[in-house]
């Protein structure tokens, strides 16, 4: 029968669709939908080719989206855990604690089995500070073996590559070849084969150039194999804990030097007051033996200044800190002990009124102040009362706008026309003002018959 040419391309196409439409293709689930698929008409030609081709198209736009969206995920999933590891290493000074933590947090989110490994001083051995895998019953043969067969910095493959070389270490897949590199012999080899991995990386921690050890990541045989964004994870992680290690270190070191040098102070300043104390008592035995009474006064007064010396050594001795010293402490115990000691002498209606700040300074600044509250009271005390006369000595400290304010003063006689405010007839009133153009600062003296002597310093204070 005669058909035209278009029939017969009619007729031709519905047998071949008879034909693909018999079996279900792969790509999809019944012969019905690969009947819609491949028959499209668009006035009336037909066009199957290019519909089968657009819906391979949007497949592999829809694969390829849902490997983005993966790779996102991860991405999200290993900034997620260097955040939390940061933050456990950040959290304490003792860097071996938040080390040993360091596995656990890695095992099983990034690997089956994960160790930290450190660089002894030595520079060749390499130890095991810790390490976790996914079977915990495992940990223990690793460190059995690992004291059978100690690491070293020597070794082909592995952790002594990553540190010797200062360059990371991926193995995807380990083939044979490699893992023998990880043996030292052939019953170590045999013991490795127990448990053997399937994918290691190796990445050096170091700092200002100074290797400081490694980190070891490794997926069982039945786990996953690493990838070039694992190892740049891996780097990035190694780089944190290097800085973390690296400041911990020095911390640690520093704190060992100041804790030395706090001994040594403490040596130093109780040997000064030893010899302070054994001077006054070779003065005291000296002054014993004197008839001339003004040089007897002045072996009094060395005696004085000495033991003002010897209580700020006491002090600093005694005190935290070595180096620095509160000044409300040392001078209320220093005029107490001035006034005990005149009193001895018989005058024993004058009174002490302290009224001083708390301040801490240094001892640059501690010793010139001392030595002038002494130099003050012991003139209040030989100039102010004579003969027995009741009376008040006053030392006032305070803090007042960024400066030391000391004054002392007293409610007797005044100073005598012979030690005039201008003048510097005595070696104290010579001695105080040395002190005080040491400390930078000034001084006013104010004083009146039978209304007493009043001394104000001003000085810098410094931390």
């Amino acid at each position: 029968m005669y058909r035209s040419s278009a029939n017969r391309r009619v007729l031709r196409d519905e047998v071949c669709v008879s034909k693909r439409a018999s079996a279900p293709k792969k790509d999809f689930s019944t012969p019905s939908a690969t009947i819609a698929a491949d028959r499209l008409f668009d006035n009336q030609r037909h066009i199957p080719r290019r519909r089968k081709r657009d819906l391979f198209d949007l497949d592999v736009m829809l694969s390829r989206e849902q490997e983005a969206r993966v790779r996102a995920e991860a991405a999200k999933e290993r900034m997620s855990l260097l955040s939390e590891i940061t933050s456990v290493l950040n959290a304490s000074l003792d860097y071996q604690s938040s080390l040993r933590m360091l596995p656990q947090l890695i095992v099983p989110r990034l690997a089956d089995m994960c160790i930290v490994w450190v660089l002894e001083e030595d520079g060749k051995t390499i130890t095991p500070l810790a390490a976790t895998h996914a079977k915990r019953e495992l940990i223990a043969s690793f460190y059995n073996l690992i004291s059978r067969y100690p690491m070293e910095i020597s070794r082909r493959e592995g952790v002594g590559k990553a540190i010797r070389t200062g360059r990371s270490l991926l193995y995807k897949q380990i083939p044979d070849s490699v893992a023998i590199g990880f043996a030292r012999d052939e019953e170590h080899w045999n013991e490795m084969k127990k448990n053997r991995s399937k994918s290691y990386m190796a990445v050096p921690l170091k700092a200002r150039g100074r290797m400081l050890g490694a980190i070891s990541f490794m997926t069982a045989e039945w786990g996953r194999e690493y990838e070039d964004s694992d190892l740049d994870f891996a780097e990035e992680l190694a780089a944190r804990v290097s800085v973390v290690l690296d400041n911990t270190r020095l911390y640690t070191s520093l704190r060992a030097a100041y804790a030395e040098k706090q001994t040594l102070l403490e040596e130093l300043h109780h040997r000064v007051k030893n010899n302070l104390q054994v001077i006054s008592s070779l003065l005291n035995l000296e002054a014993s033996t004197l008839k001339n009474a003004e040089a007897l006064k002045a072996f009094e007064e060395s005696q004085k200044r000495i033991r003002t010396l010897a209580l700020l050594h006491e002090k600093l001795y005694s005190a935290a800190d070595l180096t620095h010293i509160d000044l409300s402490d040392y001078l209320r115990s220093l005029a107490q002990n001035l006034v005990g000691s005149f009193k001895t002498r018989g005058q024993q209606k004058i009174s002490l009124n302290v009224r001083v700040q708390k301040i801490t300074v240094g001892i640059q600044q501690a010793l010139p102040i001392g030595l002038i509250v002494n130099e003050i009271i012991t003139n209040s005390f030989k100039y102010a009362f004579p003969e027995q006369a009741g009376g008040r000595v006053s030392l006032r400290l305070q803090r007042q706008n960024g400066n030391l304010v000391l004054v002392v003063s007293d409610n007797g006689a005044g100073l005598p026309e012979a030690l005039g405010v201008d003048r510097e007839e005595t070696l104290g009133l010579k001695l105080i003002r040395i002190l005080t153009t040491q400390l930078e600062g000034k001084m006013d003296v104010i004083s009146a018959p039978t209304k007493g002597t009043r001394y104000e310093i001003s000085c810098p204070l410094r931390a």
